[in-house]
């Protein structure tokens, strides 16, 4: 049986800012099941945009340019190639205990939630905030190869 990961946003904008992009490669080498959820896409896309453009996305917004911008540099073949983890209520209903709990901003408790929900027991994220979080809700966190090779093994 594949090992299941979720993703972060951070993972996704850093690969495609070509920043980081050996932990997502090695990931996707490796064929693990790889999920994202519509608070992730919603992050990666808010910083795609103003990425491939150079602008803000509210100034992009204001200018009307997100049409064009996607169509020129359309994110979806990229994200794609990830699994969907639905978003239910039960997790929205988790949020704000979430964030009290470990003092994380609405999306990040969002993700945290989502991996409850789903049991799952890997986390890639470039984002500290979620060390304590993750580590007091036995999710182990994947933030380097170093870190991916010491939890999962071939």
């Amino acid at each position: 049986m594949s090992v299941s990961i979720f993703l972060d946003s951070s993972v996704l904008v850093e690969y495609v800012k070509n920043r980081q992009t050996d932990l997502l490669n090695e990931l996707i080498l490796r064929d693990y099941r790889l999920f994202i959820n519509g608070t992730v896409i919603s992050e990666f896309l808010y910083h795609y945009l103003g990425d491939v453009a150079g602008k803000s996305p509210r100034t992009l917004k204001g200018s009307q340019q997100i049409p064009a911008l996607l169509q020129q540099y359309d994110p979806t073949p990229f994200l794609r190639q990830f699994h969907y983890a639905t978003d239910h209520s039960c997790a929205l209903t988790e949020v704000a205990a979430v964030m009290q709990q470990y003092n994380l901003l609405p999306n990040d408790a969002q993700i945290l939630a989502a991996c409850r929900q789903y049991g799952f027991a890997y986390l890639a994220t470039y984002d500290p905030d979620f060390t304590v979080s993750c580590q007091q809700q036995g999710i182990r966190v994947i933030d380097s190869l170093a870190t991916l090779n010491q939890l999962i093994t071939i």
